[in-house]
């Protein structure tokens, strides 16, 4: 069984213990200790009774070199010696670098280890893909009795994965094959399915010790380690970026509540055509791949076209396009579902069928690929379509090859059509305050379309509700061309709503609870997290844990500025994980860096009330307010409404929402909740009644 092993860099050797506490409660399997980033002058007894608390076996000590991407300047000898006495008499596994190995180390390395020791030796080329990396990985195992081989190398194409997946197949629990960089993921995920000795991960995104590791919740959620078997089959994304694709946080868990034996993987292709036909041509060849299919994105659509040949649907040779693959008898198929799902969202949109758009008067913003497949699919309906784009000549081929019409850009804000759907990816994460028509260009359109589905709500679509407009958001055409491609590839058909609902927890992130005490962001918060099936974290809680004390007495003994920074680093460590319901302390507003924190991490919500009504339910939980400090010298009733009336400002400054909670119980202020996190436009008349508001167009 290959062990996912979390690679631990801290400081201190403190910090390092409170990182493995973290990791073992997240689910890793074992762990990578980075002693090399330890600060100087450690002892080596130090790094032993953190060893000794850890399960025996669990764990790889390494003392990583400059050379080989570490920090440690020290000769080979010196850290040679640290590790084996650090690593005495402790069941676990000892990391060394195989060019030092030779230079009569390995000799005394075997005699003075002792029992129970197991080695790993590696090595490392952060530049590229050494000339004969089986050979090498060969040469490495046979160093040594029970030697397991890592070899890592800086990746540059996909296809360097499959000479990793080779190796693995080949030497199995003998080796680690890593390729580094973002383009290495599938190399670091699929290690389970090949047999291999382990893979790394980090504690965090932001904990990497080495380019490309993927974040521990990620391994263990995203990319469904723990489901992962050799028959897994393979699935993913192509495309120049992936990285914050919403595709594999939605097949995965289909896959998951599916029951399926298969993963979904972000893929980067980021050279030219040749580095796609390349990685398809490898996976046409391995049948012990797996492979069932592929999404294809930009700027990869008209090549995956061009690879398919013949095998491809009519409609997708019509577009020209390509974003769907599937794996049929050792050879790849295309198809588009980009047409289907735009014109699948629109109809849900409108309540009606197909083919009740005809005579629709459409504006379409934008004329690059998906505003091809929206041209195309409204034209076939029988849609009166007008194309614009900043670039004519643009609109003109584009309407010209559909037989519609093509306008100038500025003539966008004149109302032509009963629907204007944007194209292009203005509004899009992170420039969120942009918007391809002017508010004032709004009035008087029944129908509000944005392809953008990053962020859900975009300027165009809030400003559209503002006054009065039916808005369609990317959500909907995101999972319907993803239902679509889930049918080509399973046969069956596949819950929308339920797709939606992926994506949307996907998006908006962590849900963040704020407010002054009183205000019930703990029951509410742990009713939220049962029902989205997140996390829950108090970082109120979290901050007397660790103080071993209650917050009056951190108030009492340390003072509030003590507080204040523990709060601090317990916000910042809670706001980079994912999947979590974070109720804050009432004061966490006071710091700046808390605020831009709590709302870059999620949506946060301020749970707001009177005094009155805060103040009733404080002093009935006496448990509660005797553990809490007096922050004024006022009466009780007082003081809260002085803080309150303080932190007011800061709570809306802080707050995406504000929800009420006076007169409602906590499973009503959920319900709220809930129907602000998946709060879309309402769909209205059906398209005839849309079109007779304009007689004789």
């Amino acid at each position: 069984m290959t062990p996912l092993l979390t690679s631990i860099g801290g400081a201190t050797v403190a910090e390092m213990q409170a990182q493995v506490e973290r990791a073992i409660a997240s689910g890793t399997e074992g762990f990578e200790l980075r002693l090399d980033h330890l600060e100087p002058r450690v002892e080596p007894s130090a790094v032993a009774e953190v060893l000794a608390r850890m399960r025996p076996g669990s764990w790889v000590v390494t003392l990583r070199s400059v050379e080989e991407g570490g920090r440690c300047a020290a000769p080979a000898e010196a850290r040679l010696g640290f590790l084996l006495a650090a690593t005495a008499g402790q069941a676990g596994c000892l990391d060394f670098e195989y060019r030092a190995w030779p230079a009569g180390l390995g000799g005394r390395a075997w005699a003075v280890a002792g029992a129970g020791h197991r080695w790993i030796l590696s090595f490392h080329d952060f530049r590229e893909q050494p000339a004969d990396v089986p050979a090498l990985a060969r040469a490495v195992v046979a160093a040594g009795p029970e030697v397991v081989a890592k070899v890592a190398w800086a990746g540059h194409s996909l296809s360097d994965n499959i000479v990793a997946f080779e190796i693995m197949r080949e030497l199995g629990e003998r080796v680690i094959a890593v390729v580094m960089g973002e383009v290495g993921l599938a190399s670091r995920v699929l290690a389970k399915k090949f047999g291999a000795a382990a893979t790394y991960c980090a504690l965090s995104a932001e904990a990497e010790t080495a380019p490309g590791q993927v974040a521990l919740d990620d391994m263990l959620h995203k990319y469904r380690w723990n489901a992962i078997t050799p028959a897994t089959h393979l699935f993913g994304v192509l495309g120049h970026p992936v990285r914050h694709s919403m595709s594999p946080a939605l097949f995965n868990r289909m896959f998951e509540r599916g029951g399926m034996d298969a993963v979904y993987l972000p893929l980067l292709v980021a050279g030219e055509e040749s580095e796609l036909v390349a990685f398809l041509e490898h996976c046409e060849r391995r049948p012990w791949l797996d492979v069932g299919g592929f999404s294809v994105t930009l700027p990869h659509k008209q090549a995956a076209r061009r690879f398919v040949g013949s095998r491809i649907e009519p409609l997708a040779a019509r577009l020209g396009a390509v974003n769907t693959l599937a794996m049929r008898d050792g050879r790849f198929y295309g198809y588009n579902t980009d047409y289907a799902g735009a014109l699948d969202a629109l109809c849900h949109g409108l309540t009606c069928a197909r083919t009740e758009l005809r005579g629709l008067c459409v504006d379409v913003l934008g004329a690059g690929g998906g505003a091809r497949a929206v041209v195309a699919g409204l034209t076939d309906c029988g849609c009166a379509v007008t194309v614009f784009n900043r670039t004519p000549d643009s609109a003109a081929a584009l309407a010209a090859e559909f037989g519609c019409r093509s306008a100038p850009w500025d003539d966008r804000v004149r109302r032509t059509g009963h629907v204007v759907i944007n194209c292009t990816s203005v509004g899009m994460t992170p420039d969120t305050e942009g918007s391809p028509l002017p508010a004032e260009a709004l009035q008087d359109r029944p129908v509000v379309f944005d392809t953008v589905y990053h962020p859900v709500e975009t300027r165009l679509l809030r400003e559209a509700q503002q006054v009065g407009c039916l808005t369609i958001d990317g959500v909907e055409m995101f999972v319907r061309q993803a239902a679509a491609q889930y049918q080509i590839w399973f046969g069956g058909t596949a819950d929308v709503a339920e797709m939606r609902q992926i994506v949307l927890r996907e998006l908006r992130g962590n849900v963040v609870l704020i407010g002054y005490r009183g205000s019930g962001k703990t029951t509410v918060g742990r009713l939220l997290a049962d029902r989205l099936e997140y996390a829950f974290v108090d970082t109120d809680a979290l901050v007397v844990e660790r103080a071993g004390k209650a917050i009056a007495a951190i108030f009492a003994e340390d003072g509030e500025v003590a507080f204040r920074r523990r709060e601090a680093d317990v916000i910042a460590e809670a706001s980079r994980r994912s999947r979590v319901v974070l109720s804050a302390g009432g004061g966490a507003v006071l710091g700046e860096a808390n605020v831009r924190r709590l709302r870059d991490c999620g949506t946060v919500f301020w749970l707001g009330a009177d005094a009155e009504t805060l103040w009733s339910r404080i002093s009935r939980d006496a448990a509660s307010a005797a553990g809490r400090p007096a922050l004024t010298q006022r009466a009780d009733l007082d003081e809260v409404r002085h803080v309150l009336g303080e932190r007011e400002t800061l709570y809306q400054g802080c707050a995406h929402h504000r929800v009420d909670v006076a007169d409602r119980t906590p499973a009503e202020v959920v319900e709220v909740i809930e129907a602000i996190l998946r709060r879309v436009g309402q769909p209205v008349e059906r398209v005839s009644m849309i079109a007779a508001k304009w007689p004789g167009e």
